[in-house]
């Protein structure tokens, strides 16, 4: 798992005492080669069994340094460029791109088919789909169209009996 540790370098949840972990006071250049070497490592391993390392833009951390496609996607390239690994990729968070104003729309014409997962919450509030303004049913729909072959994980907060209500809505109407 990674996540920002102090001073928005990435750090990887240590599974041996030897994992590269924590905070680090170095200089942003010097954090920025850490994450890299990092990722890769990730990457490296997780190519044993097939998987993927996901790197996500979020809203909500102004200290993260991933808020938008464009941020991630530049770790992604140097990754691949220096480490030479293909298995680091985007993970497509509708919510948190479009509540840090990325041009959703023109990530998924650019990117789809690149995308490594696709998360969604609709927005404002983190909602079901339909509780707010994203049209998160074009957006699946036209990644679909673009290549994205994967999942899509549901991460927004509904209570448990109505969780799943617009599934129902929707499969309905058809």
């Amino acid at each position: 798992m990674w996540w920002p540790a102090s001073g928005g370098a990435w750090a990887a949840r240590p599974s041996t005492p030897s994992t590269a972990t924590g905070r680090t006071n170095s200089p942003p250049k010097s954090r920025t080669s850490l994450a890299v070497k990092n990722l890769a490592a990730a990457a490296e391993g997780v190519a044993r069994i097939g998987g993927t390392v996901l790197l996500e833009p979020v809203s909500g951390a102004p200290r993260y340094p991933l808020l938008t496609a464009d941020d991630a996607l530049k770790v992604i390239a140097r990754v691949k460029a220096e480490a030479g690994v293909g298995n680091v990729k985007l993970l497509a968070d509708f919510y948190h791109l479009a509540v840090n104003g990325d041009d959703v729309p023109a990530v998924i014409e650019n990117h789809a088919r690149h995308f490594g997962h696709i998360q969604i919450a609709d927005n404002p509030g983190r909602g079901a789909p339909g509780t707010g303004t994203l049209p998160l049913g074009e957006w699946i729909a036209r990644s679909r169209e673009l290549g994205y072959e994967g999942y899509i994980g549901l991460e927004y907060k509904e209570p448990q009996e109505t969780a799943f209500s617009w599934a129902i809505r929707e499969h309905a109407a058809k």
